[in-house]
């Protein structure tokens, strides 16, 4: 849902920076105003961004 969508997005934009992920933070601000907007298709490009950033840092973490 949207509103479900808003709260994660707001989370992730309080807590990536906090945590060392400013790009988290900025897919929280993506995810929040998609959201807000009733935007979708935006709302699941976000999601699916947020998806490829955790692959992505795992994969860095798995290399060490």
């Amino acid at each position: 849902s949207f509103e479900l969508g808003q709260v994660i997005g707001h989370r992730l934009k309080g807590h990536g920076e906090t945590f060392g992920f400013p790009h988290i933070s900025n897919i929280g601000v993506i995810m929040e105003t998609a959201a807000k907007d009733n935007d979708m298709e935006k709302l699941k490009e976000a999601v699916n961004l947020l998806d490829l950033s955790i692959q992505e840092s795992l994969r860095l973490i798995n290399q060490k």
